[in-house]
């Protein structure tokens, strides 16, 4: 790899968080990670484990991982504040439909609830935000259905105004979550420039060299009060919408850095939009540390780090 970068923010973690369990266990992990980062964690508005609720009362009923139930009927659903955006920046993560799959959705500025404007939750039914988006690709969070070494890895800039969690499986990005303000936005009708997105599969989701599955490539951003089909870019192409295939330098065999920028696919508002404060795509998949721990390398992408050793499935 080149010369490392300079960081242009300062990041707190909470990484390495292994486990060997499926669906039920990884998002309970998931949601211990988020609220309990160091910095600014994320706090709980309110939360099902299928048989007790409470809307708006900020009490979290995901005791243990018995507490996370996936399916019809009766079933757990946890709603987040994010911090950093707005007082009511909120996430739903409702586990109603099975271990792949669920209704994850985001709330800029209402926030979810009747006391918000929305409608509550009870054991069957999630709570409901009048400016709720789907900010997933096709409702994925990730293909856990089968036990299997995990890892969850959270991070955040210490001011608030990044959020990101990879959840790494297999030697792979299964799970990729970004709740974070951007840089360089191109375009002024952007009116609020945020980045909301849960990009996940059944492969390495932030892989550049799996060109043949495009699809997998598509993110669900917040955009102007929607969500729109988009994906990551390179600085080094930054008007087209796809990844290409890395290669290292013929001189001295290093592998460059290219920041990670987002383009929008959708008609009409098609073009690259913005890049992301350190991120950037690297070189060889794998996991690693570099540039004396500041930097871990996970799949083709390089994010901040704490200085430990990367587990990496």
């Amino acid at each position: 790899m080149m010369a490392p970068p300079t960081l242009e923010k300062t990041w707190s973690f909470n990484v390495n968080n292994y486990i060997t369990d499926d669906a039920n266990g990884i998002m309970f992990v998931v949601k211990n990670a988020l609220l309990e980062l160091p910095a600014q964690p994320w706090t709980c508005w309110g939360s099902c484990d299928s048989a007790n609720f409470g809307n708006g009362d900020g009490v979290d009923r995901w005791i243990d991982s018995n507490d996370v139930k996936i399916g019809t009927g009766a079933h757990s659903w946890f709603v987040f504040n994010i911090p950093g955006f707005n007082p009511k920046t909120q996430l739903l993560i409702d586990l109603s439909i099975d271990e792949v799959k669920a209704v994850i959705r985001f709330s800029y500025s209402a926030g979810f609830g009747a006391a918000n404007g929305g409608t509550d939750g009870n054991t069957t039914t999630r709570p409901t935000a009048t400016d709720e988006v789907d900010v997933t690709k096709d409702s994925y969070w990730s293909n856990f259905s089968v036990s299997e070494e995990t890892v969850v890895h959270a991070m955040q800039a210490t001011d608030g105004s990044a959020h990101r969690l990879f959840i790494n499986r297999a030697g792979n990005i299964y799970s990729a979550w970004f709740f974070e303000i951007p840089k360089n936005v191109t375009d002024p009708g952007w009116s609020n420039p945020l980045i909301a997105s849960i990009a996940a599969g059944t492969v390495d989701v932030l892989n550049y060299v799996r060109i043949g599955s495009l699809s997998e490539k598509y993110l669900r951003v917040y955009y102007n009060g929607s969500a729109m089909t988009a994906s990551f870019t390179f600085e080094s192409i930054p008007g087209h919408p796809l990844h290409r295939i890395g290669i290292p330098d013929q001189f001295n065999n290093q592998w460059p850095l290219s920041g990670v920028g987002v383009y929008v696919s959708e008609s009409g508002y098609r073009g690259r939009k913005c890049e992301l404060y350190d991120l950037w795509w690297g070189g060889l998949p794998g996991g690693d540390v570099h540039s004396g721990g500041e930097l871990a390398q996970m799949s083709e992408i390089v994010v901040p780090w704490n200085g430990s050793v990367l587990i990496w499935t």
